[in-house]
């Protein structure tokens, strides 16, 4: 049994593309407990059905997608499902270390891994998502692969989903593009990512260089070179130029973001005056 802990539509895309799998029972595990799925996916042009039966079942892996702010909570419900000697794997956002360092250690029976998911997927309707066509699910490590998760890699292959060696480097990159794309559109409240560049370009190199800065301050062992991320970041928002990102979806919702674990690591910084922009930024998506 895999357990999807987080009934957004993260939640929802992975439940679906396991029971597309057919051979492992999945079960969705929200704030109270596992639940029913009755949705509808829009996937290879067309909606087609997810169901998935209420189960209480212990689970073998837990796949984590809920919000940063919530994943504490969402921890302490649901490891009690998981079997000793399971797979717990965080698909979370940002930089989580700080949150989960405390817990882990109590945690010796537990596999644990992080990964990240680049495909996309939004709400349209009730219980209708549409998933986008490119992207993937990589988790790994330096550990050899689990059985449980080479079984998962080799039903799931074709939907994206995959083992990473370095999955801690691609999370790193991901926090980067993360910090500075999702600040400086969540603090201007700007329709599309693509308005980041033609709008506040310089802006947009000056906060990138903080936040690489930062990044180089949280992991000494980061080797990716400035230039490879920062080609890689326009890259990023040419390719979703035309898409709300989701923090400055969350703002014009009025919704709780995910700043702490993105703007929010200068709280870890030796030197918070060193990242003027990224302060200055930090500190209005807080006070909003």
């Amino acid at each position: 049994m895999i357990g999807i802990v987080g009934p957004g539509a993260l939640g929802h895309m992975l439940s679906f593309f396991i029971q597309k799998a057919g051979n492992t029972p999945v079960q969705l595990i929200g704030r109270q407990g596992p639940q029913e799925i009755h949705a509808e996916i829009f996937w290879e042009n067309s909606w087609q059905s997810c169901e998935v039966p209420l189960s209480d079942e212990p689970c073998d892996m837990l796949l984590v997608v809920v919000k940063s702010y919530d994943l504490l909570v969402a921890l302490e419900n649901s490891l009690p499902r998981l079997k000793a000697g399971g797979v717990l794997v965080l698909l979370g956002n940002g930089y989580l270390e700080a949150l989960v360092s405390e817990l882990r250690q109590g945690q010796t029976q537990v596999l644990w891994r992080k990964g990240l998911v680049t495909r996309g997927v939004r709400l349209e309707g009730e219980k209708r998502f549409v998933l986008s066509s490119e992207g993937k699910i990589l988790w790994g490590g330096r550990d050899p692969v689990h059985p449980l998760e080479q079984n998962l890699f080799d039903a799931l292959q074709s939907f994206g989903f995959g083992w990473a060696q370095d999955a801690c480097e691609l999370r790193r990159e991901k926090w980067f593009f993360n910090t500075v794309l999702n600040t400086l559109t969540g603090v201007y409240h700007l329709p599309s990512n693509g308005d980041a560049l033609r709008l506040f370009a310089q802006e947009l190199e000056v906060l990138a260089e903080e936040v690489f800065a930062l990044g180089q301050e949280l992991w000494p062992d980061w080797t990716k070179s400035w230039d490879q991320l920062w080609i890689r970041l326009l890259q990023l928002i040419k390719a979703t130029e035309n898409n709300e990102n989701s923090m400055a979806r969350d703002v014009r919702l009025g919704r709780r973001t995910e700043a702490a674990v993105l703007s929010g690591c200068l709280a870890l910084a030796k030197n918070r005056s060193a990242y003027p922009l990224l302060e200055g930024f930090d500190r209005r998506l807080v006070s909003r």
